[in-house]
């Protein structure tokens, strides 16, 4: 008889996800500059979310994250690779000085 350890569980469950996974990873490479993009926004706006569902501490810091996400896309035109030089970006301050918001312009 054998017996599964906890790490040949977890070995085992990182290997199922990561077959899983596969075919997903291997369509990304396909992907243009705008959809990398888009998905590195999703992913931002998801990580945020989930952080100001979970701490009070973010739900007070993070409000109105969604305005400054738009306003990232809205206001790079990404596609055509525009820099944000420094003298381009500002600082001003959310929620009695607890988070940057870089405003553009």
């Amino acid at each position: 008889m054998t017996t599964t350890t906890a790490w040949d569980r977890f070995r085992d469950d990182v290997r199922t996800a990561t077959v899983a996974s596969a075919v997903e990873q291997f369509e990304r490479l396909t992907w243009n500059s705008e959809r990398i993009h888009q998905a590195q926004r999703d992913s931002l706006r998801t990580l945020l979310h989930h952080a100001a569902e979970h701490s009070p501490f973010h739900r007070r810091r993070l409000a109105g994250i969604d305005a400054v996400i738009n306003a990232m896309r809205n206001r790079i035109d990404i596609r055509a690779g525009e820099k944000i030089k420094p003298q381009k970006a500002s600082v001003r301050w959310n929620n009695g000085g607890q988070m940057p918001i870089e405003t553009f312009g």
